[in-house]
């Protein structure tokens, strides 16, 4: 009798805890554990690298695969131990992602580089064993193929350069052209070639990606090398129109489907560099003008007429992304948000939307003093803003035409002048600030705190570019990302700036 009472306790004390204990413990694993993610059984096969060594995770979030975004997921491991496992969340189902590794002993932070910067792609379910040296990166287990053929495809061999010096030298520039499309159609051949090699053990699906980013990367090292020669004596120019028409008038996109293409990491940011070089320097050879700088209206209307559906959305987003700051393209942002279908890059627009509508006051940072300050201390001032960062040489160029700038709205109340660094450690910033090369001391100067470009007003600016100015309303509301720069030399440049402040005073 007393061992049935005892079984019927036991009984009961087990319904208790699969009612009650267990699903709070699956609810608390629920909250650390990721909904998708990948395991990486991380090796350290140098044992230096056991100290103030991190490795990286920079994942594209929401598959908005492209190199203009700053909207991505940054995940960091400090090396410890010499076998880790590591899990590393991704936003989809496939998910590019870079893997990067760093020194950092608390003064510098030395990044480490890859051969290459492969771009990785991740899937729900991966599960694989990285050893990791400063230089070398190797995988092994499932899906260990994958990557294996990404980095194979990113380790081509380097060229002989010397008939293309010779071809330039003659300033024979067919050949020189020539001779470049012959070493690329070599390397993109050989990429093909591996990724053939690789392919039963690679899905559909990821076979078409690696292969649209192959073809992304082969036309943008050929629209790279004619962009390089279009502001050179008139002869390459010519040589380098002619040779666009023949490399571009039709492209082999090689039977990829769209899905394929507007997923590529590369392949987008390809189709916007051609309409940024073809609204710059071809309408300038057209005009017969030296120097075209196009508008963003330009390239805007450019996208819009040769592309179409998911993929024209995809390369209107890359312009907002790449020229929404420094061509001012704000304005055209509900214009592209209401032409756009139903997508995942209409998404991104309204996030601009959002971005570019809100008050700048939202924001805080540090100052040089370790203080917090809230841009709301400055509400009811013109306020102008300067983004920087150590090592920027147009940054220097610029703070040095500031300064007598700043000086000579000193007395004035209703004007602030202020400089925010993206330095990536607070030493450097510093230095910088008391030396006064890139800043004013009359400036309010803040820091980004090590957040760099992963700091909400950078991320949500979308800033790309340094030095960028923006101006801003006594209300917090941005005026213009593209102020009239001042330069050396041309008091008219200086005229344009202290005008466009005078005026919103």
């Amino acid at each position: 009798m007393r061992h049935s009472a005892s079984f019927r306790t036991a009984l009961i004390m087990l319904a208790t805890y699969l009612f009650l204990i267990f699903p709070a413990l699956l609810k608390a694993q629920s909250k650390t554990t990721p909904k998708r993610f990948v395991t990486i059984d991380l090796v350290v096969q140098d044992s230096t690298m056991l100290k103030d060594f991190y490795i990286q995770f920079e994942m594209c979030k929401n598959d908005v695969n492209t190199n203009y975004t700053l909207e991505k997921d940054f995940y960091t491991f400090k090396i410890i131990n010499k076998k880790t496992r590591i899990i590393v969340p991704i936003s989809t189902k496939i998910n590019y992602g870079k893997i990067k590794r760093y020194h950092d002993n608390g003064i510098t932070k030395e990044k480490l580089m890859e051969n290459g910067a492969p771009i990785y792609i991740f899937e729900q379910g991966d599960h694989i064993k990285l050893y990791i040296t400063k230089k070398t990166l190797a995988f092994e287990g499932k899906k260990a193929e994958k990557y294996n053929c990404i980095q194979s495809i990113n380790s081509s061999p380097r060229f002989d350069r010397s008939q293309y010096i010779s071809f330039e030298i003659q300033k024979k520039y067919e050949e020189m052209f020539g001779e470049w499309k012959k070493q690329q159609d070599s390397a993109f051949n050989a990429k093909k070639d591996i990724l053939k090699r690789y392919k039963p053990k690679l899905s559909p699906e990821i076979y078409n990606l690696i292969l649209a980013d192959c073809q992304g990367y082969y036309y943008a090292r050929l629209l790279g090398q004619l962009n390089n020669n279009f502001n050179t004596d008139e002869k390459r120019k010519k040589t380098s129109f002619k040779t666009y028409n023949k490399w571009f008038e039709s492209m082999d996109l090689l039977d990829l489907d769209e899905k394929a293409l507007v997923k590529s990491y590369r392949f987008c940011d390809f189709l916007f560099h051609k309409e940024s070089f073809e609204a710059s320097f071809i309408a300038r050879h057209n005009s017969g003008q030296k120097k075209i700088p196009y508008t963003f209206q330009q390239i805007y209307n450019s996208i819009q007429k040769n592309h179409a559906g998911i993929i024209r959305d995809k390369v209107t987003l890359l312009a907002f992304y790449y020229a929404v700051v420094h061509k001012n393209g704000k304005s055209y942002l509900d214009t592209a948000h209401k032409s756009m279908g139903n997508n995942i890059f209409k998404t991104s627009i309204a996030n601009l939307i959002n971005n570019y509508s809100g008050s700048i006051y939202e924001y805080e940072l540090f100052d040089q003093y370790g203080k917090l300050r809230k841009l709301s201390e400055f509400k009811g001032k013109l306020i102008v803003l300067d983004f920087w960062f150590t090592g920027c040489l147009g940054c220097i160029s610029l703070a040095k035409e500031l300064k007598p700038i700043v000086k000579s709205y000193k007395g004035n109340k209703d004007v602030e002048f202020i400089s925010i660094s993206i330095d990536p450690k607070k030493e450097m910033w510093l230095k910088s600030v008391n030396d006064e090369t890139y800043s004013h001391k009359d400036q309010v100067n803040l820091y980004t705190n090590g957040q760099s470009s992963q700091h909400p007003i950078i991320k949500n600016y979308s800033l790309s570019g340094y030095p960028t100015l923006f101006l801003i309303s006594k209300k917090g509301q941005i005026i213009t990302t593209a102020m009239p720069r001042p330069i050396q030399g041309r008091p008219e440049t200086v005229d344009n700036f202290k005008n466009m402040i005078d005026k919103n005073l």
